[in-house]
């Protein structure tokens, strides 16, 4: 039933769909793509948030020890602007499992939405610790710098993103853009001369080194 609902939402039948992951349901209460596929689809009808949320809720409720349902409950409540939600959330979900590290980021990503950017940059630090091969957590610990206006700090941490992954287009990108707004030029030049050297990310960007000389000098007038 699961499978054909999918096929349903996928032939834009959202009602047919609802009628087969509720059949589920009456199956397998506990089954978690059906609870929260009618969460969605509820929101895509135009429900409210306090609706959706309390589907989501019930998913929550009936597997506290998966992730899944707690991160699509932090998601929603950022995408609807209530980080104070959110946060509760993060924090619930985190003392659910604290070792999960999916869950820590939501954590993060809700504190500094709520602008606790201290909180966040613990956070996100706890994380690069709990996933030191991982560049994401340096991007969002360099992000949560950057919003706190430690931009040295930011420069660092997207250092370290670009030494353990050298394709990684967004912590170079990052990395240029922070050195740029702290007015270090020749920094920012040296990284862009570095970056685009690779032809992966010529290819990837479809930029050439030239073009990035020439968008740095219009920025060094400017500055």
């Amino acid at each position: 039933a699961a499978s054909l609902a999918a096929l349903d939402l996928a032939e834009k039948k959202p009602d047919e769909a609802r009628k087969r992951f509720e059949a589920v349901l009456v199956k397998e209460p506990k089954h978690i793509p059906a609870l929260l596929a009618i969460a969605e689809l509820r929101a895509r009808a135009g429900g409210t948030k306090d609706e959706v949320v309390e589907l989501i809720g019930k998913a929550v409720a009936a597997n506290p020890n998966d992730a899944n349902p707690r991160l699509m409950l932090v998601d929603f409540l950022l995408r609807n602007n209530d980080s104070k939600q959110a946060m509760a959330a993060a924090q619930s979900a985190v003392a659910a499992m604290p070792d999960n590290a999916e869950v820590l980021g939501a954590l993060g990503r809700a504190q500094q939405e709520s602008g606790d950017l201290n909180q966040a940059i613990s956070t996100f630090n706890k994380l690069t610790t709990m996933r030191p091969l991982s560049v994401q957590p340096l991007l969002q610990l360099a992000g949560a710098q950057m919003a706190s206006g430690n931009r040295d700090a930011a420069a660092s941490s997207l250092r370290k993103a670009v030494e353990i992954q050298p394709n990684s287009l967004e912590a170079q990108r990052g990395l240029i853009m922070v050195e740029v707004a702290a007015k270090r030029y020749d920094v920012a030049m040296k990284a862009a001369r570095e970056d685009v050297a690779s032809s992966a990310i010529q290819k990837a960007t479809g930029a050439s080194l030239a073009k990035i000389r020439a968008s740095l000098g219009r920025l060094v007038k400017k500055g």
